[in-house]
């Protein structure tokens, strides 16, 4: 089952963004998969979480690292310069987007349980931004205030700089 979390005393969201949890029906394990956003280009971390969900109508969540017989495989879907929706395999918990625009991640969690597998789902939408172009106005030292034709700046001018 997957349900919309908009917020509560235990666990506040570091963004707009809804978070997804999937819950294990069996035993209320609850698992949240959190990152940031980011800019195009810098580092997503993506952590993986398990919790208990109180027994009381709170609604909160207390969470912890994942069970030691727990492992975990990440997956990323996003739109890129083609218009084409792109799904990836992740081979750790970190990804640096090529594209902006919305990310979807989705983690799977496997649990060894005895001989058999238990496999439950996370997922969390990130939205990665363009970087930002910085621009310098460009200036001529040298110039008299007499001197108007020299002042008239050409493309050679200008200096683009990316940050990052």
């Amino acid at each position: 089952m997957t349900v919309s979390y908009g917020g509560n005393t235990s666990l506040y969201p570091t963004d707009t963004q809804t978070v997804y949890y999937v819950v294990d029906r069996t035993d209320n394990t609850v698992y949240v998969l959190s990152g940031n956003n980011a800019e195009y280009g810098n580092t997503i971390k993506l952590e993986v979480r398990q919790g208990k969900r109180e027994n009381d109508t709170s609604g909160n969540i207390t969470t912890e690292p994942l069970a030691a017989d727990s492992s975990v495989s990440y997956q990323v879907s996003y739109v890129d310069g083609d218009d084409k929706v792109v799904t990836e395999n992740i081979a750790s918990n970190t990804f640096t987007p090529k594209w902006p625009g919305q990310h979807t991640f989705v983690a799977t969690i496997t649990r060894q349980n005895g001989t058999s597998q238990a496999k439950s789902y996370a997922m969390k939408m990130l939205t990665v931004s363009k970087r930002p172009i910085v621009i310098t106005a460009p200036s001529k030292d040298g110039i008299s205030e007499d001197d108007t034709a020299d002042k008239v700046l050409s493309l050679s001018d200008v200096v683009v700089k990316i940050f990052g």
